[in-house]
């Protein structure tokens, strides 16, 4: 099964390296993050689109804007 296709060991040294920053690996790359798509599907945004280039933001989006780029790299937080 898929559980034993997993290296756990690398998975938790990943992870580990991630510190803080793994809540946030982990629902951005299973597609359940806050981005614009996923808040207007749940009714918290009235619009999908990213507030700086007005292009839908997905998950893939938020990592490929450069204005996202530019705040998530000077974000005190990383996030």
């Amino acid at each position: 099964g898929t559980e034993e296709s997993i290296d756990w060991e690398s998975h938790g040294k990943a992870m580990k390296a991630f510190g803080a920053r793994k809540h946030w690996v982990t629902k951005h790359f299973s597609g359940w993050a806050g981005s614009g798509v996923n808040m207007h599907r749940w009714g918290y945004r009235s619009t999908p689109e990213c507030p700086r280039c007005k292009e839908p933001e997905s998950t893939l989006h938020v990592l490929q804007c450069i204005d996202n780029n530019k705040m998530i790299l000077n974000s005190p937080t990383g996030v």
